[in-house]
């Protein structure tokens, strides 16, 4: 749970293009000040300092920085382009995954046709029948079906709800 200052700048979900290391990630709403209103920023914005919404004061963000140390592997063979319908969060503790659904169901995606009924894997995220984001417990990583920059966010958000290294 990072603090930020006024270095920083903020990105709303859907307005930013790339996850780069040292991004943090917003996990629960935090609020945070720009121009001398408190703005509440929801799950998966961006905090950066590229991003066009300035911070004004020293602020604490439930949010995790996106770092080579978290494992998040995208499966991006054999993908297809579907339709987000019906998206089933498996674990509803994750706040920012109501968020990705809120924001991405109804819209068109690529999906891996990989083979993902490996049960090594733990389902976090799937439609009817694609499982598009889980965790594997021997790797101690975020497998990622999906190539989609709020799924990428997404990814690495569960590093916050998920300390991979007690699994």
């Amino acid at each position: 749970m990072p603090y930020v200052d006024e270095t920083y700048s903020v990105c709303r979900p859907g307005t930013y293009y790339s996850v780069n290391e040292g991004d943090i990630i917003v996990t629960l709403p935090s609020i945070v000040k720009s121009k001398g209103i408190s703005i509440t920023m929801p799950p998966l914005s961006i905090i950066n300092h590229k991003c066009e919404t300035k911070i004004d004061t020293l602020s604490w963000i439930d949010g995790i920085e996106v770092s080579n140390k978290h494992k998040v592997n995208l499966h991006a063979e054999d993908q297809v382009n579907i339709l987000l319908a019906n998206i089933i969060v498996e674990s509803p503790n994750i706040h920012s995954a109501y968020t990705l659904k809120w924001l991405l169901d109804g819209k068109m995606v690529n999906v891996s046709r990989k083979e993902t009924k490996n049960k090594k894997l733990v389902s976090i995220l799937r439609n009817d029948e694609n499982m598009l984001v889980g965790i594997d417990k021997e790797r101690k990583s975020v497998e990622l079906f999906v190539d989609n920059v709020l799924f990428k966010a997404f990814a690495y958000s569960l590093f916050y709800y998920v300390p991979l290294v007690i699994i």
